[in-house]
C-alpha cells in the first residue's frame, strides 16, 4: 500500500512537469525555493551547534512548534483543491486501517514541504549530537518530529474535508489560519527578546 501511494505521488509530480507551462514553472520554482530554504535551515542548525545547549534547545523547540503549527494550518490553503491522499477517497476500499495510515504517511513524504521538513528534522542531529547516545536519541527525535508534522497535517486535512461543506466554514477557517500564522511569526522575536534579558 505504501509503495503504491508513493508511486502515485511520484506519477502526479511527473505529470505536473509534463503539464502546462505554468504548472511546470510553479513546480520548478517550488523545488528551487525548497532547496534554498533547506540550505538556510542547515546553516542555521550548524550555527545553533555553537551555542550553549540550553539556548540551542530553546531555538530548536520554538522552531519545532512553529513547524507543527504550519503543518496544522497548511490544509487551509488547499481547501477546494485536489486532495489526492484524502483518507475519504479510500473509504470504499477494503484496506486495513494500519496499512492505510502507513501508506498515507509514506505518500505524504513525497513533496517539497515534506522534504524541507525532513532536512530540518534530521538536521537537528547536528545541534544535539555530543556523543554516540545523544546522536541516536537525536535521530529518533528528528524522525518523531517529522512524523508528528505529517500526522498533524493529515488529521487537520481530514477534519477540514468533513467540515468544509458547512456554511461559512471556509471564511472562518481562513481567518483562524491567518491569525495563527501571524502569531507564529512573532515567536522568534519574543524568544530573542527573552534571551537577551
Amino acid at each position: 500500500m505504501a509503495a503504491h501511494l508513493i508511486r502515485l505521488k511520484l506519477t502526479l509530480l511527473r505529470n505536473q512537469l509534463r503539464g502546462s507551462v505554468g504548472q511546470t514553472v510553479g513546480l520548478v520554482l517550488s523545488i528551487v525555493g525548497g532547496l534554498f530554504v533547506a540550505l538556510l535551515l542547515v546553516v542555521g542548525l550548524v550555527y545553533l551547534r555553537t551555542l550553549p545547549v540550553d539556548d540551542a534547545g530553546t531555538w530548536v523547540t520554538v522552531a519545532g512548534a512553529a513547524a507543527i503549527t504550519a503543518w496544522l494550518v497548511a490544509p487551509l490553503a488547499s481547501l477546494g483543491s485536489d486532495q489526492t491522499l484524502d483518507p475519504g477517497r479510500f473509504v470504499t476500499f477494503a484496506i486495513p486501517h494500519r496499512q492505510l495510515v502507513t501508506g498515507l504517511l509514506a505518500g505524504s513524504l513525497v513533496g517539497v514541504p515534506a522534504g524541507i521538513t525532513a532536512v530540518a528534522a534530521l538536521g537537528t542531529v547536528v545541534v544535539w549530537t555530543r556523543d554516540v547516545l545523544s546522536a541516536v536519541v537525536a535521530v529518533a527525535g528528528g524522525v518523531v518530529g517529522l512524523l508528528t508534522c505529517l500526522v498533524v497535517t493529515r488529521a487537520s486535512g481530514t477534519a477540514l474535508a468533513i467540515l468544509q461543506n458547512r456554511r461559512r466554514f471556509r471564511e472562518v477557517a481562513m481567518s483562524v489560519g491567518v491569525v495563527l500564522l501571524i502569531g507564529v511569526s512573532f515567536v522568534p522575536f519574543m524568544v530573542t527578546r527573552a534571551s537577551s534579558r
